[in-house]
């Protein structure tokens, strides 16, 4: 069963791009008495991004909070002559809520599921659905002056915070441009390596950038950003060259499996089918649960030959996420394809009711099934 509609390749945005979670504590009303306050502002986005508004994210954003952290990673004078042409530079073209809108464009959406504090830090998690897949992000949220305050997002499908996504670029033009700043040889080599790597990705060179990763040394090849890279050129190029980066994931990075959604992509993709389902425990064991994650789960399961255990997944997903519509058509495939027809037909009148369907609208997607189609039990459902 394809899962395209969930998860799939990215496109390598972590090098070239900006586009593209943590365990915490919920919270509780004991907790943070302003709840029904950042749940309110958790909503208004959700709304904002559904109507195609980009004003009320990008307002929330605290922009000069957010360079400041930037420059005090990078032991920066803010006040510097390009730190300011950057700022400016960046601030003119900083707009998140139409990167969000245009991912979710074709018929995707962003789902606000809960909020919960984390290293002394309200945070707030939503799910993105788009045709490119599942994502999450993982807003940091800060009061100002009793406002509400956006000033960091992790985004799993990189596993960065969008402020290291940006530090990487405001990195490279420092170096080419501020003459001036003093720096490490080490950091000098990190990121001249970077540029040669981040050159060949930009001009379509997907094997040769991984045989110029392989060759790296050891100490900037796994590094987060350069293991995170390899994966999605092994996830590109073919099974041996992702699990060769898969591996150098797993050893210096064994404890955050759950915090990139690259690597679950290739283990699903390359059918490591009982790792993948591992990856997914722990990713939902660090979102504090996600019903749609039974959508991966169900159709792994199924793919591994467990059809029991997948039509009982997306019973659970379709229970918990009942206007999910996709959770139907792939468990009637899955009830058909093993001639349950009583269950197929009893799915087709929840189907009916849930999504105002007539009967009839359903023969075209039916007539897949010819076998189906000409049963006595689907006979007697159409002319009830």
């Amino acid at each position: 069963m394809k899962m395209n509609r969930i998860l799939t390749t990215s496109a390598l945005t972590i090098f070239c791009y900006l586009t593209t979670l943590c365990s915490g504590e919920n919270i509780t009303n004991n907790q943070l008495p302003e709840l029904k306050q950042l749940n309110k502002f958790a909503s208004c986005i959700e709304e904002s991004i559904e109507n195609g508004n980009t004003s009320f994210l990008n307002k929330s954003f605290d922009f000069d909070y957010f360079m400041q952290s930037i420059y005090s990673e990078y032991k920066s004078n803010n006040e510097s002559e390009f730190n300011k042409g950057f700022q400016e530079g960046l601030k003119n073209n900083f707009d998140i809520g139409s990167m969000i809108i245009n991912e979710i464009k074709n018929n995707g959406s962003y789902t606000f599921l809960h909020s919960y504090i984390k290293d002394g830090s309200y945070r707030l998690l939503f799910r993105l659905m788009s045709d490119k897949g599942i994502n999450y992000h993982e807003y940091e949220i800060k009061q100002k002056n009793g406002d509400i305050r956006i000033v960091d997002i992790f985004l799993f499908q990189s596993g960065e915070n969008i402020s290291e996504s940006i530090g990487g670029i405001y990195q490279a033009f420092r170096m080419i441009n501020a003459k001036n700043e003093i720096e490490t040889n080490e950091e000098v080599t990190k990121d001249s390596e970077l540029q040669k790597f981040k050159t060949l990705l930009s001009n379509g060179k997907n094997r040769k950038a991984f045989k110029y990763w392989v060759n790296l040394p050891e100490e900037i090849r796994c590094t987060r950003s350069f293991l995170i890279a390899g994966l999605q050129l092994g996830l590109i190029i073919n099974k041996e060259k992702f699990e060769l980066a898969y591996s150098d994931f797993q050893k210096y990075f064994p404890e955050n499996q759950s915090k990139y959604l690259i690597p679950l992509e290739g283990l699903i993709a390359y059918g490591n089918y009982s790792k993948a389902l591992s990856c997914i425990d722990s990713l939902d064991s660090r979102i504090e649960t996600d019903p749609m994650l039974n959508y991966l789960r169900a159709n792994i399961l199924y793919n591994m030959g467990n059809h029991i255990e997948a039509a009982r997944k997306f019973n659970m997903l379709i229970q918990s996420m009942p206007d999910f519509e996709d959770g139907y058509i792939s468990l009637l495939h899955v009830y058909i394809n093993d001639k349950n027809y009583q269950k197929a037909t009893d799915l087709l009148d929840m189907m009916v009711s849930n999504f105002d369907y007539y009967k009839s609208s359903m023969n075209n997607y039916l007539s897949n099934y010819p076998e189906f189609y000409q049963s006595s039990e689907y006979k007697i459902w159409i002319n009830q």
